[in-house]
Formats: C-alpha cells, structure tokens, sequence
C-alpha cells in the first residue's frame, strides 16, 4: 500500500513530481486512521471522475452512500453536506439510522488521531463541475488548483485542459500543468510536439480542437460525456468546421466533420482508406465492441464465424457445374432456382443479426443510422458473374418482409440509453424521390417517404422506447401516408413504448383502425387485415394488465368473430382471432379470477368451449350479418381450427404463474391415443406450454416431468430422452 498522504495541495509549475515509494505500515491499528483520511480523498476524487461518465451514473449512488458513510466516521462535514447535494436520498432522514454503536467508537478513534495526524483538512471538498463552472465564468487564473490523481483520474485532466482553453485563460501549454495539484505532472516530452501548433493559433476554439486530438479523443468519447459537460467543446468543433486550425491530421477532420479536407490529404497520401460516409454504405450492421468479445471468447474464432454467417448485405455464391447435355438456358434457370432456395436463408438473417447486436450502439444526435441491405443476387465462379431473379417466377413481394425484419434488426442496434429525439427519427426518414407517381385518390405521391426498411425501424425504435418522442401530430404524419406496414410498426412501436399505460390519446388513434371499437353507424373505413390484426395486439399491450371489461368483451368476441356479407375477415381469419386472444390476454395479464365485475362475463367457461369446440351461441359470437347468403358456409359448433389456438394463448395469458389447477385441468393432454389423434399437433403443443405457464411453480428440468406430460400410452413408442 502507498503512502497516499501525496494528496497534499500544492503548486506543480513546469516539472514533474516523483511518485513515492511504498512505506511499510505501522502495526498499530489506530495508526492507520492517517491512511484512511488519504485513502477517502482518493476515492472521492474517483467519485469526481465518474460524474462525467454517463454511462456509470447508476453506480453513482452506491458509491456517493459508501463516502457518506467514511466522511460521517472521519468527521469531515463538507464532505457529508456534498453528498447529499448529489443524491438528496443520502439525506440523514432517508437514511434510515444514525450513527451508532460501532460508528461511534470509528469517529472517536479518528478524533483521537487528529492531533497526531495532518488534521482534518475539510474546507472546500474537491468538486469537479464547480471547478468546471467557476472556469468558464471568471477564467482559468481565477480559481485554485484542482487534485489530479495521475493515471486514474485522467478524463478529469482533460476536462479542466480543455476548459482551460476553452476560456483562454492558458497562454502557453506548459500553464496547464499548473492548473492541479498531483503526484505526477503532464510529461513534457508528450507535449512537444503540439506545443508550436498551440502557440501559433490565437483562437480559443482552435485550440481546444487541437488538444482533443492531442489527447486522442473521439466524437463518441465526447457523446459519453453529460450533456452540459461536453457542449462549450462541441462549440468549439462547430466553430472550426468553417475555419479549421493548421494540421495534416486526419484524426481532426474526422472530429469536425470536414470530408471533404479528409479525402483531399487521403488522396495526396496515396491511402485510398474509404472515408466514414463510404463505410457506412458498406456496413454489415454487425459492429460490435471488438475488445470485449476477444475477452469473452479469447480460445476462437467464433464471433467471426457469427459474423460471416449473419452477413446480408454480400452476394452469395451459387456454385453449379454445368453438364453437356444442359444447354445455356437451361442452366441459368438452375443458377436462378438454386439462389431462390438460398435466399430464403438470406431473408432471415436478419431476424439472427438483430439478436447478435442488440443494444449495442449508441450513435449521435447528428449521424444517421446505417441499415445493411438484403442482397439476393448472387456469383457464380469461375467469372465470377452475377446471378438474379429474373428468369423464373417468385412468389409476389417477396423482399417486403425481409426489408421490415432487417429494419428492425437495425433498430434493435441501438441503445435504449441512446439519446434520440424525435428530430434524429425524423431525419433518418427516407427523402422522397424527384418523381413519385400520383395516389390512386390523386391527393399526390404515393408512399413518398415510407419504406419497409423504416416501417421495421420505428417498430425497434418502439421496442427500445424511443418512438414515445413523436409528437401526436407527427404520429399522424406516420399515419396519413397509408402505408400498410408503415402504419403496423408505428401502432405497435407507440404502445410498446408506452405498456400499460392506458393514454387516450393512444386509445383513440389505435380504435381508428378497429371497427369493432367505433360507435354504431361510424362511416365505414377501407382497413387491411394486417392493420386491424396489429391494432388488436397494440390495444393488448396498451391496455396491458389493467382487466378492463369492455376491452375483454369485445377481445372475447373478436376471437370467434365471423365473415361478414362481403366477406370482411374472411383471409386471414387465424392471425385476427389469434392477435384478438393475445390482446384478450394481455388485459387480464396473471389476474385470473381476480377480475372485479367480471364474473357474468364467464370467461374461463367461454374460452373452453372455444378451446375445445361445441355449440354456437349469440354469446360467443359476433353479431349475425345482415345477409343470409354467404360463400363461406359455417358450421352450427365453434370452427375450433381458428378459435382453438386464439383461446389457449388467452387462458394461458390471464392465469399466468397463478398455479389454479382447476383452470390448467382443461388444458390437460389427452389421456387416450383415440383423444389423441382429434388434436392437431400444432394446438397439442399450444395447450401445454400454456398449461405451464398457469402452472408455472410446477415446471421442472426433469426426465419426470416430461414423462407426466406425454399423453396416453403414447410413451411407448417415444424415444427416451438421454
């Protein structure tokens, strides 16, 4: 342990103080109670540091608790008033005790020391954005110098360096060092070389620009700082964008955001590096934190594996050999038939890279975000031709959902500490082309700005809480431009941001789009299947948990809803029922029979007959049509194939981990192989997952319970599980 007491305040003018050598300590006990006042100094300079770390401002408490504590026993009131100041819960009425007992017997024994120590020294507590503050108000020469713990505290030397410059009030850079008070000075040997470049600029700005580069700081390491910390520094950048200081750095034009200098000294050094703009174009959307995967997984390679497997955004190789008797034309159709069969791996990789990169990125205010692309073309060797979907038929907008999923992925990238506002959304919204066909309606373009590629990133942009920034008007911006997918993510992204809430104003555009929810002789709307599918699950998750009874009434009738007279909901009749019986189970989320006002509604012997089948009623089915003449011809029992899987996920939902047995009995597997043989695979397994998660307590890891679950005598023909 070193001797820390060289924490003592003093001037460091133009030399560097030598660190001290360890000293052994005193066998004595009380004796080192002079170590721990020098020890707590350092910990609250650490303290300091971290305030300008955005991302440790979670671990801020903690810490700011632990030195309150130390500061109570060493007696250093200042230091118990700064705290406080910081986190008002460190206050002594919400700290829930006082100092007592063993407390007490620390405190007098570091009273007792105080004569033989260095005293208490406790006036003015190091205090980073005071010192930061009272430099840029009166200048860098009006104000004492700061403690500067060297190699630990170093973002808080650059800080106070900075803003030294900043305010002018350091005329050569050798000034800087006397701006701390440390063990260990800026070495001189490291400054030489920007010393003349300093001296030769008069600008304030100019220099802080060329000290940033000095110390090796990026755009992204400026993003990390507080908000009021970084901005007289990205004042200082935006001043040099239109009158750049002299240097043959790259690393400056890249902080400005000057390309077009960037590319002029690339070119006339010959490093044909593409510039930053260029690489995002070419962006795989997989950038990741390098240093700590090698860390993670120093024994391989297998994140590049994991990166070369969830590459979109290149060409595939399509490898055939061409046979004598094939002619030419022939064998393209091959090429081509073989590259439809591997771009259907190539249309879910996205779905892959989203989980590999989420929350991973957390891009500025001012840079738009890159969306790798979806390539379904391919190369043939040896010429290394490229291979398209031209000559054969392929299913009819096939890409529209690859290009929506890969937009999501892209989304997913980002941080949900990211700061974006509805200004950084909008920008990243496509520009519409020079020429757009008229809308059918003639209103003008059609889909100007709408693409599936950002449909998919508002709906992540929903996921990670980001869309709550639109403003209502601008929501309706989304919204106007009837674009199918467009209109799903923005109605599932602004509740996903806002679960549970319940907000009206929601409510009210999401029943837009359900008619079951408009008043009776509402004027009838042109909504697609997909649309009023999405606004089904949105209002679940709007409404999620709060057990509102007319939401669950019209849900419930919405899961066996029939086609009308000119046949509404007549495709796609499975995913309404199903998004229908999740919103159903999401309002009652884990309330089971704890529903107040419920009970005539009889929920749990409604959904049964619809799980299971049987008899029709007006009860449980919507309105009759107006017209008797129909082309879909309904049978008298429930359809249990499109009502069935709606109605378990629905029970499941509303009896999670409540363990009622009496409910998870109707989900029971059959006891017979005759039973059996009635249930569609697909719904077998559907009743038993939600049969775990009623009975959630009683699921267990083990060969047992599984057994105890395969129906009838079917366990003799399974193959065991090893």
């Amino acid at each position: 342990m070193r001797n820390l007491t060289v924490l003592r305040l003093f001037e460091v003018k133009n030399e560097c103080m030598p660190i001290p050598q360890p000293m052994p300590l005193p066998s004595s006990k009380r004796c080192l109670v002079q170590y721990a006042r020098s020890v707590f100094k350092v910990l609250h300079l650490v303290y300091e540091e971290l305030k300008v770390y955005s991302e440790c401002k979670d671990s801020l408490p903690l810490l700011a608790r632990f030195l309150h504590h130390v500061a109570t026993c060493l007696g250093f009131p200042s230091y118990c008033d700064l705290y406080p100041a910081d986190h008002p819960s460190l206050m002594p009425s919400s700290l829930g005790h006082t100092s007592e007992g063993g407390d007490e017997e620390e405190k007098m024994e570091c009273e007792g020391e105080e004569e033989e120590g260095e005293g208490r020294e406790d006036t003015h507590p190091p205090n980073l954005m005071s010192h930061l503050h009272i430099m840029l108000t009166m200048g860098a020469a009006g104000h004492v110098p700061f403690p500067l713990l060297s190699d630990v505290c170093k973002r808080t030397a650059q800080l106070v360096q900075l803003y030294a410059l900043y305010s002018g009030g350091a005329g050569s850079i050798f000034s800087i060092s006397s701006l701390f008070t440390s063990c260990s000075a800026l070495a001189v040997s490291a400054l030489t070389e920007w010393q003349q470049l300093l001296e030769k600029t008069s600008s304030p700005h100019q220099r802080v620009v060329l000290w940033i580069v000095a110390q090796g700081l990026t755009r992204e390491d400026l993003a990390s700082l507080p908000v009021g910390v970084a901005l007289p520094l990205w004042d200082s950048i935006f001043h040099c964008r239109e009158n750049p200081p002299p240097s043959d750095d790259l690393r400056l034009y890249e902080l400005i955001g000057r390309e077009d200098i960037l590319k002029t000294l690339r070119t006339a050094a010959g490093d044909t590096t593409p510039l930053t703009i260029e690489a995002m174009e070419k962006d795989d959307g997989m950038k990741v934190d390098d240093e700590i995967i090698k860390l993670t997984f120093s024994k391989d390679l297998r994140v590049n594996e994991v990166k070369r497997l969830l590459n979109s955004s290149q060409p595939v190789k399509i490898s055939l050999e061409q046979k004598p008797e094939v002619s030419d034309h022939e064998f393209i159709e091959q090429q081509e038939l073989t590259l439809l069969t591997v771009c259907q791996r190539t249309m879910a990789l996205p779905v892959g890279r989203g989980m590999f990169t989420l929350a991973v990125s957390k891009p500025l205010p001012t840079s738009p975000l890159s969306i790798p692309g979806v390539e379904l073309t391919g190369r043939a060797p040896p010429k290394n031709s490229t291979v398209s979907l031209e000559h054969i038929e392929k299913p009819p907008n096939m890409v529209l959902w690859p290009q929506f999923h890969n937009g999501v992925a892209a989304g997913l990238r980002l941080s949900p500490n990211a700061m974006l506002d509805s200004t950084w959304i909008l920008s990243n919204r496509p520009s519409p082309p020079l020429s757009t066909p008229a809308s059918e309606d003639g209103s003008g373009p059609a889909h100007s700005r709408c693409s599936p590629q950002h449909a998919g990133l508002l709906l992540a942009l929903g996921l990670s809480g980001h869309l709550s920034s639109l403003m209502d008007f601008e929501l309706f911006d989304y919204l106007q431009d009837k674009h199918e997918l467009t209109t799903v993510a923005v109605l599932l992204g602004i509740t996903a941001s806002r679960v549970g809430s319940m907000q009206r104003s929601i409510a009210s555009i999401l029943s837009i789009f359900l008619p079951p929810l408009l008043p009776f002789g509402s004027a009838d709307m042109e909504i697609s299947q997909t649309i009023q599918t999405a606004a089904l699950t949105a209002m679940g998750l709007l409404y999620l948990g709060s057990g509102n009874r007319h939401l669950s009434e019209v849900m419930l009738r919405e899961i066996a809803h029939v086609p009308g007279p000119e046949l509404e909901f007549a495709d796609d009749r499975e995913s309404y029922s199903l998004s229908a019986g999740i919103a159903l189970g999401m309002t009652t989320l884990g309330r089971g029979g704890d529903l107040p006002g419920m009970g005539d509604l009889r929920l749990v012997e409604r959904l049964a007959v619809l799980i299971l089948g049987g008899p029709k009623s007006q009860m449980l089915t919507g309105a009759a049509p107006n017209c008797p003449s129909h082309l879909i011809l309904e049978p008298e029992v429930v359809n249990t194939h499109v009502t069935s899987p709606a109605a378990t996920v629905a029970l499941g939902l509303m009896y999670l981990k409540t363990n009622d047995s009496s409910v998870a009995s109707r989900l029971d597997a059959p006891s017979t192989l005759y039973e059996l043989d009635h249930i569609r695979p697909d719904f077998f397994i559907l009743r038993m997952a939600s049969r775990g998660l009623i009975m959630w307590s009683d699921v267990q890891p083990t060969q047992e319970w599984i057994d105890n679950h395969i129906p009838g005598n079917s366990s003799e023909t399974c193959v065991p599980i090893q």
